[in-house]
C-alpha cells in the first residue's frame, strides 16, 4: 500500500518489462493499464498504437500495441495521475504477447499497485521515545543507564512512488547542559555502516556549543561528552541511539534531550522535485543526583566474568586521581560510579566515589578524604554493567535500600550464591537474556534464599520470559 497525494501525478516508477521470446522478434505486444480511479499519461507516444485512449490523462484505462522496446520505453515512462478524492485506489498493468514468439501461444504478465490517497502534502514528524520515568534519581557519580530509546519515521521507512530519495539520512541530536553522557554502542562497538558525526549535508554544524573559527565540532563526540550529533540511515540510527549512560559528579538536576531530524527526507515532492519542509522531534529526561539515596539502583552480576571486589596496588597519584596496577580493567568508565576503599599502612581506611575512569592507562578521578603513601593498597567493590559482581549476595549486599538487579547468563552456585540473605530490602531480580539461560543451582542441602521474620524483605523475581530458572 503506497502513500500518495490525491489530484497528483507522477511517474509509476520501478515497472519493467521483459521477454526474451519477443526480444527477438519485431511482432506487436499489447500493454493495458487500468485503474479503479484516475488517469494515465504516456509522454512519449512514438511507436505506440491506441487501442483505449491517446495517451494524455486517459481515465480508467488506455490500451496501445507496440514492439517490445518501444513498450519497454512506454512502461518506463508511464505516469498516473490520482483521482480528486481521498481513498484506496488500485493500478494494474498487463502485457499480453500476442503469441509474439514462442510454441505456447499467448503469454501474459501483470503487476497491481495498491494506493492511499491523502489529502497531502502527506508529511508526518519523526517519532523519539524515552522509555519508562520522566526522572531518574541517582546518587552523586552513579550511572544512570537510558535504555530502550526509539525512533522511527514512517515517511522514511515506507518509500512512496512519487518521492524523489526513497531512503535518506537521519539525524539525531543529544545534549545535556550538566554532567556527561556516553553513548554505550559507539562507545564498545564504534562507527558502524552508514554513521557519521555532524550534520547530514557534512556541512557546518550550526547547533554546535563549541563552534571554532575553522567551523569544526570538537565538542560533538560520544564518551563523556555534553553534546552529540550523528546522522545516517534510519537503520543504523536506530541502533545507536537505545542505550546512553550519564552522569552527574555533583548534586543538581540537568536534562537529557534527544531530537530527530527528518533532513527533509519526507512528504510529497512536486514535479520539480521540491521537498516538503524538515521536520523535527524532541524528548527528553530529568536526572537528579542527591547525596543520600534510597531510590532504585540498577546493579549487575556475572558468574563468569565479575569480580565481587578488584584489589591491587596504587602505582601513583595526584590530588584528586588514582593509577592502579593491572589487575583493575582496562575499559573506559568501567569503574564510573563505584566506590573504592583505599589502604594506607598505619591509617584508618578511607573510602572514595570514582569518577571518570580511564580504562587505557588504569586512572581514575576519586572523591573523598584519602591519603595516598608507598604501600597503599585498593579495593574497588562491584555492580555496573562494565564491572558486574561475581554473587548474588555481595549485589544484594551494594543494593541499598532498592535494587534492580539483573544477572547474566551462565550457572549461579556456591558460596554467596544459595542461601541468600535477602536483608531488610526491597530487591527486584531477573536475568538479562532470558529463561534456561540464567540458572541458579541451589545444590541439594541449600535453598535459594533465607528470610528473616524480624525483617521486612521484599523480593520479587521477574517471571516473564526473562526470568531466572532454579535447579533444586
Amino acid at each position: 500500500m503506497w502513500r500518495i497525494q490525491q489530484s497528483y501525478e507522477f511517474f509509476l516508477s520501478g515497472i519493467k518489462l521483459w521477454d526474451e521470446d519477443a526480444a527477438r522478434y519485431l511482432g506487436k505486444m499489447m500493454v493495458t493499464a487500468v485503474a479503479s480511479r484516475g488517469a494515465f499519461t504516456n509522454p512519449d507516444t512514438t511507436g505506440l498504437e491506441y487501442i483505449v485512449g491517446n495517451g494524455f490523462q486517459d481515465p480508467l484505462e488506455q490500451t496501445f500495441l507496440c514492439e517490445y522496446f518501444a513498450c519497454r520505453r512506454a512502461l518506463s515512462e508511464l505516469r498516473y495521475k490520482s483521482a480528486d478524492v481521498e481513498g484506496e485506489d488500485f493500478v494494474t498493468v498487463t502485457v499480453d504477447d500476442l503469441g509474439n514468439s514462442g510454441e505456447l501461444g499467448a503469454q501474459k504478465g501483470s503487476v497491481t499497485l495498491y494506493l492511499s490517497l491523502a489529502s497531502g502534502p502527506y508529511n508526518i514528524p519523526p517519532t523519539v521515545i524515552i522509555p519508562g520515568l520522566s526522572e531518574r534519581v541517582a546518587a552523586i557519580a552513579e550511572r544512570v543507564d537510558i535504555s530502550g530509546i526509539f525512533v522511527e519515521d514512517l515517511d522514511m521507512n515506507k518509500p512512496r512512488w512519487d518521492k524523489v530519495y526513497p531512503e535518506g539520512l537521519m539525524t539525531v541530536t543529544m545534549s545535556t547542559g550538566f554532567g556527561y553522557f556516553d553513548v554505550t554502542r559507539l562507545r564498545k562497538y564504534g562507527m558502524r555502516g552508514s554513521l557519521f558525526l555532524g550534520p547530514a549535508d557534512g556541512g557546518v554544524d550550526e547547533d554546535c556549543p563549541c563552534l571554532t573559527g575553522n567551523n569544526t565540532c570538537p565538542c560533538n563526540q560520544f564518551r563523556l561528552s555534553k553534546y552529540f550529533k550523528v546522522s545516517g540511515n534510519q537503520r543504523d540510527i536506530k541502533w545507536v541511539v537505545q542505550q546512553v549512560s550519564v552522569w552527574l559528579f555533583d548534586e543538581g538536576t540537568t536534562k537529557f534531550v534527544v531530537t530527530v531530524n527528518d533532513n527533509c527526507n519526507t512528504g510529497f515532492s512536486d514535479d520539480s522535485g521540491v521537498q516538503q519542509p524538515c521536520l523535527l522531534n524532541s524528548t527528553s529526561v530529568v536526572v537528579r543526583t542527591i547525596s543520600d539515596i534510597s531510590a532504585p539502583r540498577f546493579l549487575y552480576v556475572d558468574p563468569t566474568n565479575g569480580r565481587d571486589n578488584t584489589t591491587g596496588s596504587i602505582l601513583s597519584s595526584t590530588s584528586d586521581t588514582l593509577t592502579f596496577d593491572a589487575n583493575a580493567l582496562d575499559v573506559d568508565n568501567a569503574y564510573t560510579g563505584l566506590v573504592v576503599t583505599i589502604s594506607t599502612p598505619g591509617m584508618d581506611d578511607a573510602d572514595a566515589t570514582i569518577g571518570i575512569y580511564d580504562g587505557p592507562t588504569r586512572t581514575a578521578s576519586a572523591v573523598g578524604n584519602y591519603v595516598i603513601q608507598a604501600g597503599s593498597t585498593y579495593r574497588i567493590k562491584c555492580g555496573n554493567d562494565l564491572s558486574p559482581c561475581a554473587t548474588l549476595q555481595e549485589v544484594i549486599a551494594l543494593a541499598g535500600d532498592y535494587g534492580i538487579i539483573r544477572a547474566r547468563p551462565g550457572i549461579y552456585s556456591g558460596i554467596g550464591n544459595s542461601n541468600i540473605d535477602m536483608m531488610d530490602k526491597t530487591m527486584d531480580i531477573g536475568s538479562t537474556d532470558g529463561y534456561n539461560k540464567t540458572l541458579i543451582d541451589c545444590g541439594r542441602d541449600s535453598a535459594m534464599a533465607v528470610f528473616s521474620p524480624t525483617r521486612r524483605s521484599r523480593v520479587r523475581i521477574d517471571g516473564n520470559s526473562k526470568s531466572l530458572s532454579f535447579k533444586l
